[in-house]
C-alpha cells in the first residue's frame, strides 16, 4: 500500500463513521473520486517503472580514481 492508498483508506474510514450532511458527504465523495484517480495514475506509473529497462548487452561505467580522505 502506498501513501496515496493509505490516505484514501483513512478518509473513507472517517466518512463511514462521521455523521455528515448529505451535501457535505457528496462534496467529499467527489474529492475522493479525484484523489482515487491520482492514486491510480501513480500506481500505473510505478508499475511501468518497475518493469525496468531492457538492456541489450553489457553495461560499462567509467569512473575516475579519486583520493578518499
Amino acid at each position: 500500500m502506498n501513501g496515496f492508498e493509505f490516505v484514501l483508506l483513512a478518509i473513507r474510514g472517517r466518512l463511514a463513521e462521521a455523521d455528515l450532511p448529505a451535501d457535505e458527504r457528496a462534496r467529499l465523495e467527489l474529492f475522493l473520486q479525484d484523489y482515487s484517480r491520482i492514486a491510480q495514475a501513480y500506481r500505473q506509473r510505478r508499475a511501468a517503472r518497475e518493469t525496468g529497462l531492457v538492456l541489450h548487452g553489457p553495461v560499462r561505467a567509467d569512473a575516475a580514481m579519486v583520493a578518499t580522505n
